[in-house]
């Protein structure tokens, strides 16, 4: 039985006719005439699985005209009166009819069966899901057909639908016993008006809602289509489809006061997929669209064409032909929203004739005025389950985590906390409706992003204040600011931010947004899980708890059950609350990205401001000169501490601001001992550390008597403002040493000094952390070396670990940079330090940059703690991160600007656009203004498992910088280095070493292959082992017969793992290389596979290096994958069985008739359920234990939820209040419950203006005891007390049992006609009844824990809160969120422009 049919008026949800209701008076008796109508037959066929994809909905000409539907299929509405039986359906054709004493007519029982007392009956409602989707497919096609016909005869010109029986007469589209037919919804005011007439003393109208020449009472106005509102008719669709965007766009109010259906519609606009489950089916050339809305546990399908009322222009006299219903921000392109609430009305809108106005006429678009519920629209829209709750009843944090974990399945309209914002000056719109777009974690922060309605971007300022830049515009969440978009914290959002609406989107599959947090839990299918006592969600249950816990006591909760949540959640508050003021740009933006994840703020100083580099990503900014006094000093009035990542500012400003109280790191005095580089090299030799020699040169002729001493090349260099191979010269010879010297400006005075050239092998770099620990204490770490090529003076290319060099040169170049770094004090920060590698192993020292440094941008993807985030822990005390590799090696390239060209500028970005293909590339661009030649615009970091892997992953980027042509000139290796070593005492071992080298040629490892003899060339296997690491080799393969000292002489000298591979020899059969291998001394491991099995040693040599590889991993677990295969079908080529087979097989087959016993003793309990599977009928007789339903969602996938859905035609009073009992077995926990009580919708029945307020219902869940009629006294949830339709409640079960759910009335005068209880259930194997209570509760206390919990904010209120047991009234006006300025008089311009004619005239 339908709730549409039970005990309902047949003209609300059916044919606009004039039906015989149950029990009316009629004249004369009534026998319906045989062969008509049949309830018992399922006229529509089985329908429980559609194919939505079928659907007609394209903007197509036409849809594919299936067959058409056969007479019989549907059997039609007769034309005369239809008699109803007292249980709400049509009688059967047959019926013998009596008269009883009043004259009303009354079928004889034993002809009808199905008869329940409909004041207290309770019945099942069916679904009629499918049925209303296949009647929308016959339906569209039948109009799309008419309009044709009528066209092609000259009936129907502009070739589209009006819903009209008098453009567009015997359609003979019905409906059926659950389905309603096609209604009528003629584009005149009979349909507009409550009642079918314009009452002016009664309506509630503003004057800009009243159509056009309608509002004296007679005519009616002229309604447009909506297509007419486009330049042309092509340019309207139903939906924005070339729009990239994930959301649906503003949606603006008309001039009904209908703002809460406006805030709905707009929750819903942020889904898409939810957007087009609004419809079933539409045709946009033909104006023809089905609707698809939910009212009262019924799916109604609703035709609609897209004439709207026309009505008076607002204040801007200049506004003509105005829709009276809600617009799109894209209107008149998109008309989705507008057919929506014309539909919306339709179903509010009940008509005896399509033309002539009656008495009974009830409803209409006007019933949509005067104010509405937020929460009735979203159920209606959606079929979901809705409720409201406020913010102060909840902490900040538990709000937060309640809508980040419900946001993928639940909509969330917000309104402001007008008091809190008044007070506080933050400019939100209570008249502008918002919604939850969705809840983020991001670096340490709780965040919110909010959606505004309103024309503009209303925020309050909030975004500004509080929200990273790296959130407010990460890609990996598209929506923006001027699409109404913004963020905020979850402080900000409790505090200015007072009602919040909910609803479960229960009944609308998937719809949820990229980026939200995955599925709450799995769509449950029939498999019946095992029972698991232990699992207890108790993390959600612990936060929807009285509001009353402070902070602590929730952590604390959260912490006996999940600690995962609390360590995602726990601090919201910056790690350091000092602002970090930064002189500089480019490196500078970098190391704002690294405040933002410590949550750190910073102000930056540059010469563009907020348009620097670092100034478009950091909170504050001050334009200015680094050298320029009064901007330094601007920079530290808005900070707490100063660094720098640039040498050549205002060192003096530094010092005097130092000195005055201003903490600054590094220390002035290090800056400007720096900034000479003289200076620098005199202080480095004092504390040691070797350097070139240098010496001061103030002349040309000091430089020709230096040159003799020094020799030629040597190197001139400016003392000050060099940089990136600027201020520096070649003194090739003597000959050039009075070009050097003008070059650098020696003659105008500047100083200079000189240094002997280092015959380098190649250039090293460190960077070296130094700060402070706990107790204040320097601590100091370095970074791994790299090895650094210049091209022309600048860093091209930056590779780690050094290829070439060995560990003990490493560690020699480390210890050089650390005390360099040592001699500069109490300094703290970053320090690059760049180093000469010589021929002969030693290490000079080059310079000392006082910042992070271009040498150091790997760190960013290939260690712990990257240097920017490093250097702010120094600055700031905070404990130093980790400077490890995280992968085994890592290449970064810088990218410089080509020119200004748009041709240069192409080329310059080439490279970016090649790494994009390039697996683990780092791609960070700069964001400077233009692209000068030469600049430094960006730079890219390929991280692999070794150095040669690396270098060939940057491989194609290398060859975009130059282009294709030219990819080999680069100074960095072009084949990769190997990552093995295979070697061998003789070259007689060849033919058994190959089988390595073609495992390792299988999986694309590079290798190389050399004899190396531990007797007769030591020397030389003394080289290969201690080189080999320098070399990039990561495993050494080592293959040797006879005594086979080989592996384990190499593996002595190496910390590289070494494999042994024993060689077959011809005395002893290889077992004497066995045991030499095997019998190594203790600490000289080495891995030894069979004799002569050098393939096994390439598939460990494989393993060993996928132990940091995922790719390598990856390729192994295929390689086993295929051996199995292999194996497998040997196997399955076997005629006789071993006999271990047999017997693994016996003790399978023994463990699964145990397990099946497991099962068998889990489902005793629900045989009888399995038996009936629909219902169980109570042994008192009382109630009718159902199962629920899973239908399936519009993307073809079952839905998380079963329906139930229980209906009440009859009056609910406090003699006969209802009780709904809901069963869930224990293996089926933990389980999600969602339902709602609701009342019939009064907006359908309006004759006059002015709509009845609903009836406050409170609705409370208990659990049962183990004694009959008794019930924990501890209350499980409850739902609001306040009057609105519907009553929801939300918990979790997470112990199996029974569960009560009562529902209260206010008074003993209180009455509801016709009630709706709508079920929802995560797990399948749930049972819930319906009946009225029939005796009262035993409530008894219990040490037992709660089997359920509470899992929604509605209904939470803090007891001083409490509704006194008494509802609580709510704010009518504020609830309908009107806009008080429409109801001023129009005509404001036309009265503008009468004063200037005034004044014209005077």
């Amino acid at each position: 039985m339908s709730v549409a049919d039970a005990g309902y008026p047949k003209d609300v949800l059916s044919e606009t006719r004039k039906y015989q209701r149950p029990g009316g008076r009629v004249k004369d008796s009534i026998t319906p005439a045989p062969g008509r109508l049949d309830d018992s037959v399922d006229v529509l066929g089985e329908t429980k699985v559609v194919d939505r994809r079928a659907f007609p909905g394209t903007d197509r000409d036409d849809p594919p005209a299936p067959a058409a539907p056969k007479a019989p299929d549907i059997a039609p509405h007769r034309e005369g009166p239809i008699a109803f039986g007292p249980d709400g359906l049509p009688l059967k054709e047959g019926t013998t009819m009596e008269e009883d004493e009043e004259g009303y007519l009354k079928p004889k029982m034993e002809d009808h069966h199905k008869v329940e007392i409909h004041d207290q009956g309770w019945f099942h409602a069916e679904s009629n899901r499918y049925e209303q989707e296949e009647l929308a497919k016959m339906h569209i096609v039948s109009i799309c057909d008419a309009v044709r016909q009528r066209q092609g005869v000259g009936l129907c010109r502009d070739g589209r639908w009006t819903n009209s029986p008098h453009e567009f007469p015997d359609l003979g589209l019905t409906g059926t016993v659950l389905s309603n037919a096609l209604v009528p919804f003629p584009p005149n005011d009979q349909q507009y008006y409550i009642g079918g007439k314009y009452d002016q003393e009664a309506s509630l109208l503003r004057p800009t809602a009243v159509p056009n020449f309608a509002h004296d009472g007679h005519g009616s106005s002229t309604w447009l289509r909506l297509v007419d509102f486009a330049q042309h008719a092509d340019a309207v669709h139903l939906f924005d489809e070339f729009s990239s965007k994930s959301h649906c766009g503003r949606i603006y109010q008309g001039s009904l006061d209908n703002g809460y259906f406006v805030e709905a519609l707009q929750a819903i606009s942020l889904r898409p997929k939810l957007v087009k489950q609004l419809f079933y089916a539409w045709q946009a050339r033909r104006s023809v669209y089905i609707a698809r809305l939910y009212k009262h546990g019924t799916w109604m399908r609703v035709e609609v064409d897209d004439y709207v009322p026309v009505g008076r222009p607002g204040r801007n006299d200049t506004e003509v032909n105005v829709p009276i219903c809600c617009r799109s921000e894209h209107f008149p392109n998109v008309i989705w929203p507008s057919l929506i609430e014309k539909a919306y009305a339709k179903i509010h809108t009940l008509r005896l004739s399509p033309s002539a106005v009656s008495e009974e006429d009830m409803g209409g678009w006007e019933a949509l005025n005067g104010g509405g519920k937020v929460e009735d629209a979203l159920a209606d829209l959606t079929g979901g389950v809705a409720g409201r709750f406020y913010t102060e009843d909840v902490s900040p944090d538990r709000l937060f985590i309640y809508i980040h974990d419900l946001q993928r399945d639940t909509l969330f309209v917000c309104r402001p906390n007008t008091t809190n914002c008044e007070m506080q000056g933050v400019r939100l719109n209570p008249y502008y409706p918002y919604a939850v777009n969705r809840a983020v974690h991001w670096e340490g922060g709780l965040y919110l992003q909010l959606f505004c309605g309103g024309p503009g971007v209303y925020d309050g300022g909030l975004q500004d204040i509080t929200v990273p830049y790296t959130l407010s515009r990460n890609e990996k969440f598209p929506e923006r600011r001027e699409d109404g978009f913004f963020w905020l914290n979850a402080e900000d959002f409790h505090e200015y931010f007072g009602t919040i609406f909910e609803c479960r989107l229960v009944n609308s599959g998937d719809v949820s947004l990229p980026e939200m947090p995955p599925p709450r839990f799995e769509t449950a299918t029939a498999v019946r899980h095992v029972p698991d006592g232990s699992r207890h969600d108790g993390a959600l249950a612990a936060l929807l708890e009285w509001a009353t816990w402070d902070l602590e006591e929730l952590l604390g909760s959260l912490r006996r059950n999940d600690s995962n949540i609390v360590r995602e959640f726990r601090s919201k508050a910056a790690m350091d609350k000092r602002i970090v003021g930064c002189l500089g740009g480019q490196l500078g933006r970098m190391m704002v990205y690294a405040a933002h994840r410590l949550g750190v703020k910073m102000c930056v100083l540059d010469p563009l401001g907020e348009n620097s580099p670092a100034g478009q990503v950091a909170e504050m900014s001050v334009k200015g000169s680094f050298q320029e006094a009064e901007k330094v000093r601007e920079l530290a009035k808005k900070c707490d501490i100063l660094t720098l990542e640039v040498e050549h500012v205002n060192a003096d400003v530094l010092e005097e601001l130092h000195q005055a109280g201003v903490p600054v790191q590094p220390l002035p005095f290090v800056v400007k001992l720096i900034q000479d580089k003289y200076v620098q090299k005199v202080h480095l030799q004092k504390h040691g550390v070797p350097l070139p020699d240098f010496e001061k040169v103030e002349t040309e002729a000091d430089l020709h008597s230096i040159g003799e001493r020094f020799g030629y090349p040597m190197m001139l260099k400016s003392r000050y403002g060099a940089y990136d191979g600027k201020g520096n010269a070649v003194v090739p010879n003597a000959q050039g040493i009075t070009a050097a010297f003008e070059k650098l400006g020696g003659k105008a005075g500047k100083k200079l000094y000189v240094e002997k050239w280092a015959p380098f092998k190649m250039e090293l770099a460190v960077m070296v952390a130094r700060g402070v620990d706990e107790t204040m204490n320097v601590t100091m770490r370095t970074y791994p070396v790299v090895h650094t090529v210049q091209r022309d003076s600048v860093c091209f290319t930056c590779l780690t670990p050094p290829v070439g060099v060995t560990q003990k040169q490493q560690e020699l170049a480390q210890k050089i940079a650390t005390d360099a770094i040592k001699s500069f004090g109490d300094a703290r920060g970053i320090f690059g330090v760049e180093m000469f590698l010589l021929e002969d192993g030693s290490v000079l020292l080059n310079e000392i940059a006082p910042r992070p440094h271009n040498t150091g941008h790997y760190t960013m993807e290939a260690c712990g703690v990257d240097q920017f985030e490093q250097h702010l822990r120094c600055v700031l005390g905070l404990p130093l991160g980790d400077c490890e590799l995280r992968v085994g090696g890592a290449m970064m390239v810088n990218i410089l600007g080509q020119g200004e060209t748009p041709e240069m500028v192409t080329k310059t970005m080439a490279p970016l656009r090649r790494a994009l293909n390039v697996p683990d590339a780092g791609i960070h661009w700069y964001g400077k203004e233009g692209c000068a030649k030469g600049r430094k615009m960006g730079h890219i970091t390929v991280t692999g498992f070794t150095p040669a892997s690396a270098l060939e992953q940057i491989r194609p980027v290398l060859k975009a910088v130059d282009g294709d042509e030219a990819a080999d000139k680069h100074d960095v290796p072009t084949k990769p280095s190997p990552s093995v070593g295979i070697i061998m005492g003789s070259d007689s071992d060849l033919p058994t070493m190959k089988d390595a080298a073609q495992i390792l040629d299988d999986f694309g490892i590079p290798y190389e292959i050399s004899v190396v003899s531990a007797h007769r060339t030591p020397e030389y296997m003394y080289e290969y082992a201690t080189t080999a690491e320098a070399r990039g080799i990561n495993v050494i393969i080592a293959g040797a017969g006879g005594a086979a000292h080989l592996p384990g002489m190499v593996a002595a000298l190496t910390p590289l793992p070494v494999i042994g591979v024993p060689v077959k020899s011809s005395t002893l059969s290889g077992n004497d290389s066995l045991l030499s291998i095997v019998q190594m001394p203790k600490g000289i491991p080495v891995a030894t596979v069979a004799i002569g099995n050098a393939a096994n040693a390439g598939l460990l040599a494989v393993r060993i290096l996928g132990a940091a590889n995922p790719g390598q991993r990856q390729k192994m677990t295929r390689y086993m994958a295929e051996e199995a295969a292999a194996v497998e079908k040997k196997r399955k080529r076997c005629v006789v069985w071993p006999k271990s087979l047999q017997l693994e097989l016996k003790e399978r087959l023994e463990m699964a008739e145990v397990v099946a016993d497991l099962v068998c003793e889990i489902v005793r309990a629900d045989l009888f359920r399995a038996k009936h599977p629909a219902r169980v009928e109570d042994p008192n007789g009382m109630e009718i234990r159902r199962k629920g339903v899973q239908h399936v969602g519009a993307d073809g996938q079952p839905l998380a939820w079963y329906e139930w859905v229980f209906a009440n035609p009859g009056e609910i009073v406090r003699q006969n209040e209802p009780e709904f009992v809901v069963t869930v077995p224990q293996h089926a926990v933990p389980c999600e419950i969602a339902c709602s009580v609701e009342q019939f919708d009064p907006r359908m029945l309006m004759k006059t203006p002015g709509r009845p307020e609903a009836v406050p219902i409170l609705c409370k869940v208990y659990e049962k005891v183990n004694s009959e009629n008794t019930y924990s006294d501890q209350l499980i949830c409850r739902s609001n007390w306040i009057p609105v339709r519907d009553a929801m409640l939300a918990f979790t079960v997470t112990k199996g049992g029974e569960y009560l759910i009562v529902a209260e009335l206010p008074s003993g005068t209180s009455h509801v006609e016709r009630m709706i209880f709508r079920c929802y259930a995560s797990q399948p194997y749930v049972m819930v009844a319906a009946h009225k209570m029939s005796r009262k509760h035993r409530l008894v206390q219990t040490r037992a824990l709660p089997g359920a919990s509470r899992l929604s904010l509605v209904g939470l209120m803090q007891p001083e809160a409490m509704d006194k047991d008494q509802p609580v009234r709510i704010d009518w006006e504020y609830d309908a969120m009107r806009k008080p300025e429409f109801d001023l008089e129009t005509g404001w311009n036309a009265l503008v422009k009468e004063v200037h004619e005034d004044c014209t005239v005077m």
